[in-house]
């Protein structure tokens, strides 16, 4: 539907979007989030929130702002990014410890899963974190 918009309506939205990101908060009317709940394959059921239409094609507008900041503030020390997911992580582990225990060397190895612990991060302190990194806080606030 949003290709659909003639150039002026895509320019519209456009400014709506910067007007958002200057205010830091989304229209009243958008703060709607819809919670699905997905079956676990274990049984019981994992709730996911489901953003309106407009606020996707934000997110799918600015991902390049987050990403080029993911680029130029990534390190080595810390695994993640794209193509370096939990599996990944697992899997070149278990390299570097197979190739330590054929050289008869010692390894160690610990693995820590921050996929839920977003929730859990008091606002004051991302926000801190957000700053000191230079993350574009006009993204963080929405």
């Amino acid at each position: 539907a949003f290709l659909r918009l003639s150039d002026d309506a895509i320019e519209a939205l456009a400014k709506l979007f910067m007007a958002f990101e200057r205010r830091g908060s989304w229209a009243e009317v958008l703060d709607l989030v819809l919670i699905v709940l997905l079956p676990k394959t274990d049984g019981g059921f994992r709730p996911i929130g489901l953003f309106p239409t407009i606020i996707r094609l934000w997110m799918r507008a600015r991902i390049f702002v987050a990403k080029t900041w993911e680029s130029a503030t990534a390190m080595p020390e810390i695994y993640g990014g794209p193509g370096k997911g939990a599996q990944a992580a697992a899997f070149q582990t278990a390299m570097i410890a197979e190739a330590a225990n054929l050289d008869g060397d010692a390894f160690a190895a610990a693995l820590l899963d921050l996929v839920k612990a977003f929730e859990t991060v008091p606002h004051d302190v991302l926000v801190r974190a957000a700053h000191a990194k230079g993350y574009p806080l006009p993204l963080l606030r929405l």
